[in-house]
């Protein structure tokens, strides 16, 4: 108990009435409850819904250091990305009863990604900017990657190149919307 309470910073909230606890520490309080005698599996719905950012940071590694070190597989539903994005490692998408999708997240992102880009971050500004190039900033550019011919060489300016998918929002949003 001591140690699920320090991992959770609500060591100080023990003996606290739960009707004087925070959304926040009450969550975190279940937490504690469900996963007490180590249970094989954790299902969890909507685990971080209401709760400030710095709570949500604490429970997402809190989470995968149950997964890690205790073994315990969790099973999360939830419409919040962020939620998916930290804990999961495989995601299954079921739409109308039917399952949709079923692997690494990853790989949900390189299926469904509406596009992807390059952005390109230099040591100095790109003047003029070529043909096809999008001004993030002085030193940060995308551009779509299908056009790689796009990429100058830049091999003395150049401090990263990165590929970047649709946000999982958008997929999701696309896989679920209205008509999906």
């Amino acid at each position: 108990m001591r140690y699920f309470t320090r991992k959770l910073s609500v060591e100080k909230q023990l003996k606290t009435p739960v009707r004087k606890l925070s959304l926040g520490q009450r969550i975190k309080f279940e937490l504690i409850c469900s996963i007490i005698h180590y249970p094989k599996i954790l299902f969890l719905d909507e685990p971080t819904i209401g709760i400030d950012v710095a709570s949500q940071l604490n429970i997402y590694s809190f989470l995968k250091e149950l997964n890690e070190k205790y073994r315990i597989t969790i099973i999360l539903t939830s419409h919040n990305t962020k939620d998916i994005k930290a804990v999961a490692k495989r995601v299954v998408l079921i739409n109308r009863g039917t399952k949709i999708f079923d692997g690494a997240l990853v790989n949900l992102v390189n299926k469904y990604a509406s596009h992807s880009m390059m952005e390109i971050v230099t040591d100095k500004p790109l003047i003029p900017l070529p043909a096809g190039y999008k001004r993030i900033d002085d030193y940060h550019y995308r551009i779509d990657s299908s056009k790689t011919d796009l990429v100058p060489n830049l091999a003395q300016h150049l401090i990263s190149i990165n590929r970047v998918n649709s946000d999982l929002d958008s997929i999701l949003s696309k896989l679920f919307g209205s008509g999906a």
